[in-house]
Protein backbone atom coordinates (compact mmCIF):
# COMPACT_ATOMS: atom_id res chain seq x y z
CA UNK A 1 0.00 0.00 0.00
CA UNK A 2 1.24 3.46 -0.81
CA UNK A 3 1.72 6.14 1.81
CA UNK A 4 -1.16 8.08 0.29
CA UNK A 5 -3.53 5.14 0.86
CA UNK A 6 -2.47 4.85 4.50
CA UNK A 7 -3.08 8.55 5.02
CA UNK A 8 -6.45 8.36 3.25
CA UNK A 9 -7.60 5.38 5.31
CA UNK A 10 -6.49 7.08 8.52
CA UNK A 11 -8.31 10.27 7.57
CA UNK A 12 -11.54 8.42 6.76
CA UNK A 13 -11.27 6.50 10.03
CA UNK A 14 -10.74 9.69 11.97
CA UNK A 15 -13.62 11.50 10.26
CA UNK A 16 -16.08 8.70 10.96
CA UNK A 17 -15.37 8.61 14.70
CA UNK A 18 -16.95 10.81 17.36
CA UNK A 19 -13.99 13.18 17.15
CA UNK A 20 -15.25 14.48 13.82
CA UNK A 21 -18.52 15.69 15.35
CA UNK A 22 -16.64 18.32 17.37
CA UNK A 23 -15.90 20.23 14.15
CA UNK A 24 -18.87 22.37 13.09
CA UNK A 25 -17.84 22.39 9.42
CA UNK A 26 -18.03 18.61 9.07
CA UNK A 27 -21.24 16.64 8.85
CA UNK A 28 -21.05 12.92 8.21
CA UNK A 29 -23.66 11.88 5.68
CA UNK A 30 -23.55 8.21 4.77
CA UNK A 31 -23.98 7.33 1.10
CA UNK A 32 -26.13 4.33 0.35
CA UNK A 33 -24.40 1.43 -1.27
CA UNK A 34 -27.02 1.24 -4.04
CA UNK A 35 -26.27 4.76 -5.25
CA UNK A 36 -22.58 3.91 -5.54
CA UNK A 37 -22.86 0.52 -7.19
CA UNK A 38 -26.04 0.79 -9.23
CA UNK A 39 -24.27 1.51 -12.50
CA UNK A 40 -21.97 -1.43 -11.85
CA UNK A 41 -24.85 -3.85 -11.40
CA UNK A 42 -26.47 -3.30 -14.79
CA UNK A 43 -25.73 -6.58 -16.52
CA UNK A 44 -24.89 -7.00 -20.16
CA UNK A 45 -27.86 -8.14 -22.23
CA UNK A 46 -27.72 -11.78 -23.29
CA UNK A 47 -30.60 -11.52 -25.78
CA UNK A 48 -33.94 -9.82 -26.09
CA UNK A 49 -35.22 -11.62 -23.00
CA UNK A 50 -32.78 -11.39 -20.09
CA UNK A 51 -34.01 -13.69 -17.35
CA UNK A 52 -31.73 -12.94 -14.41
CA UNK A 53 -34.40 -14.12 -11.97
CA UNK A 54 -34.74 -17.52 -13.68
CA UNK A 55 -38.49 -17.37 -14.22
CA UNK A 56 -38.53 -18.97 -17.67
CA UNK A 57 -37.29 -22.13 -19.34
CA UNK A 58 -34.87 -21.83 -22.25
CA UNK A 59 -37.66 -22.88 -24.64
CA UNK A 60 -39.89 -20.09 -23.30
CA UNK A 61 -37.07 -17.55 -23.66
CA UNK A 62 -36.50 -18.67 -27.26
CA UNK A 63 -40.22 -18.33 -28.06
CA UNK A 64 -40.36 -14.84 -26.53
CA UNK A 65 -37.17 -13.83 -28.39
CA UNK A 66 -38.69 -15.00 -31.69
CA UNK A 67 -41.92 -13.09 -31.04
CA UNK A 68 -40.06 -9.87 -30.18
CA UNK A 69 -37.65 -10.22 -33.11
CA UNK A 70 -40.52 -10.72 -35.59
CA UNK A 71 -42.27 -7.63 -34.18
CA UNK A 72 -39.11 -5.57 -34.59
CA UNK A 73 -38.80 -6.70 -38.22
CA UNK A 74 -42.37 -5.53 -38.91
CA UNK A 75 -42.28 -2.23 -37.01
CA UNK A 76 -38.64 -1.28 -36.16
CA UNK A 77 -39.76 -0.99 -32.50
CA UNK A 78 -37.22 -2.65 -30.22
CA UNK A 79 -38.42 -4.42 -27.07
CA UNK A 80 -36.23 -5.81 -24.34
CA UNK A 81 -37.19 -7.78 -21.25
CA UNK A 82 -35.30 -8.07 -17.98
CA UNK A 83 -36.19 -9.99 -14.85
CA UNK A 84 -34.59 -8.51 -11.76
CA UNK A 85 -33.78 -9.83 -8.29
CA UNK A 86 -31.97 -8.40 -5.28
CA UNK A 87 -28.56 -9.29 -6.70
CA UNK A 88 -29.03 -6.47 -9.22
CA UNK A 89 -30.76 -3.73 -7.21
CA UNK A 90 -33.00 -3.03 -4.23
CA UNK A 91 -36.79 -2.88 -4.40
CA UNK A 92 -36.81 0.88 -3.86
CA UNK A 93 -34.52 1.42 -6.85
CA UNK A 94 -36.42 -0.85 -9.25
CA UNK A 95 -37.90 1.91 -11.46
CA UNK A 96 -34.61 3.82 -11.57
CA UNK A 97 -32.74 0.60 -12.31
CA UNK A 98 -34.99 -0.29 -15.25
CA UNK A 99 -34.62 3.20 -16.72
CA UNK A 100 -30.83 3.09 -16.40
CA UNK A 101 -30.81 -0.41 -17.91
CA UNK A 102 -32.82 0.79 -20.89
CA UNK A 103 -30.40 3.68 -21.38
CA UNK A 104 -27.33 1.47 -20.99
CA UNK A 105 -28.61 -1.19 -23.39
CA UNK A 106 -29.51 1.45 -26.02
CA UNK A 107 -32.94 -0.08 -26.68
CA UNK A 108 -34.68 1.59 -29.62
CA UNK A 109 -33.56 3.15 -32.87
CA UNK A 110 -31.52 6.25 -32.16
CA UNK A 111 -33.35 8.44 -34.69
CA UNK A 112 -36.81 7.23 -33.56
CA UNK A 113 -36.24 6.69 -29.81
CA UNK A 114 -38.70 3.81 -30.11
CA UNK A 115 -37.49 1.37 -27.50
CA UNK A 116 -39.37 -0.41 -24.75
CA UNK A 117 -37.96 -2.27 -21.75
CA UNK A 118 -40.23 -4.47 -19.69
CA UNK A 119 -38.77 -4.96 -16.22
CA UNK A 120 -40.23 -7.73 -14.06
CA UNK A 121 -39.37 -8.75 -10.53
CA UNK A 122 -41.13 -11.66 -8.89
CA UNK A 123 -39.10 -11.08 -5.72
CA UNK A 124 -40.08 -7.40 -5.46
CA UNK A 125 -43.59 -7.97 -6.89
CA UNK A 126 -43.04 -5.21 -9.43
CA UNK A 127 -43.33 -4.63 -13.14
CA UNK A 128 -42.27 -1.54 -15.05
CA UNK A 129 -42.52 -0.67 -18.73
CA UNK A 130 -39.96 1.95 -19.74
CA UNK A 131 -40.63 3.69 -23.05
CA UNK A 132 -38.60 5.85 -25.36
CA UNK A 133 -40.02 9.25 -26.29
CA UNK A 134 -41.06 7.93 -29.72
CA UNK A 135 -43.28 5.33 -28.05
CA UNK A 136 -44.81 7.74 -25.54
CA UNK A 137 -46.57 9.48 -28.44
CA UNK A 138 -48.45 6.25 -29.18
CA UNK A 139 -48.70 4.75 -25.68
CA UNK A 140 -49.42 7.09 -22.78
CA UNK A 141 -48.60 6.37 -19.15
CA UNK A 142 -52.30 5.70 -18.55
CA UNK A 143 -52.33 3.22 -21.46
CA UNK A 144 -49.25 1.53 -20.03
CA UNK A 145 -50.82 1.22 -16.57
CA UNK A 146 -53.98 -0.25 -18.06
CA UNK A 147 -51.90 -2.70 -20.12
CA UNK A 148 -50.03 -3.86 -17.01
CA UNK A 149 -53.23 -4.17 -14.95
CA UNK A 150 -55.21 -6.03 -17.61
CA UNK A 151 -52.67 -8.08 -19.59
CA UNK A 152 -49.76 -8.87 -17.24
CA UNK A 153 -50.95 -8.85 -13.64
CA UNK A 154 -53.84 -11.35 -13.83
CA UNK A 155 -51.32 -14.04 -14.83
CA UNK A 156 -48.53 -12.84 -12.51
CA UNK A 157 -50.88 -13.03 -9.53
CA UNK A 158 -51.32 -16.75 -10.27
CA UNK A 159 -47.54 -17.24 -10.59
CA UNK A 160 -47.81 -17.66 -14.38
CA UNK A 161 -44.98 -15.35 -15.43
CA UNK A 162 -44.43 -16.77 -18.90
CA UNK A 163 -48.12 -16.62 -19.75
CA UNK A 164 -48.38 -13.10 -18.34
CA UNK A 165 -45.38 -11.85 -20.28
CA UNK A 166 -46.57 -13.53 -23.48
CA UNK A 167 -50.07 -12.09 -23.12
CA UNK A 168 -48.70 -8.65 -22.22
CA UNK A 169 -46.29 -8.64 -25.17
CA UNK A 170 -49.01 -9.66 -27.63
CA UNK A 171 -51.37 -6.99 -26.27
CA UNK A 172 -48.62 -4.35 -26.42
CA UNK A 173 -47.70 -5.34 -29.97
CA UNK A 174 -51.33 -5.18 -31.13
CA UNK A 175 -51.61 -1.73 -29.62
CA UNK A 176 -48.49 -0.47 -31.42
CA UNK A 177 -49.05 -2.06 -34.87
Amino acid sequence: MTAFRYIWIALIGWLTTNQASSFPFYTFRPVTLSSITLSDTIPRPVGLVNDFEHLFTQQQIDQLDDLIHAFEQRTTIEIGVITVDSSLTMAGNFDFFTQKTMDAWLIGKKDKNNGILIGISKQFRKIRIQKGAGIEKELSNADTKRLIDEAFLPFFKKGEYYEGLLNGLKTLMQRLE
